[in-house]
């Protein structure tokens, strides 16, 4: 006859808690990838067609002063999600300093 081993602790809560953060998390991002409208701005404002820009990253700018920058000359919508996505993608060095026109 084999000996049964009774567990008389509790069931840790951490296991229910991380599949509800991360069911969260999933349906958020299904959520802007299938509805990308509701994460813009609605009052955006943009470069006309035909319209060149001239924009200026100077040497030893930070990223926030390059969104900033790019922000200002309506080149991007939101210098904070900008700056987001090339810190995302790891090219925060990246960014070379120079004169662009768009």
């Amino acid at each position: 006859m084999k000996a049964k081993i009774i567990n008389n602790q509790p069931k840790s809560k951490k296991p229910f808690i991380f599949l509800i953060v991360l069911t969260t998390a999933v349906f958020i991002l299904l959520a802007t990838s299938c509805f990308p409208e509701t994460s813009q701005p609605q009052d955006a404002e943009y470069v006309p067609d035909g319209i060149e820009v001239e924009v200026i990253i100077e040497e030893g700018m930070t990223l926030n002063q390059i969104a900033e920058v790019l922000e200002d000359s309506k080149i991007v919508d939101n210098g904070f999600m900008f700056r987001l996505y090339v810190q995302q993608k790891g090219k925060e060095k990246s960014l070379i300093p120079g004169t662009y026109k768009l």
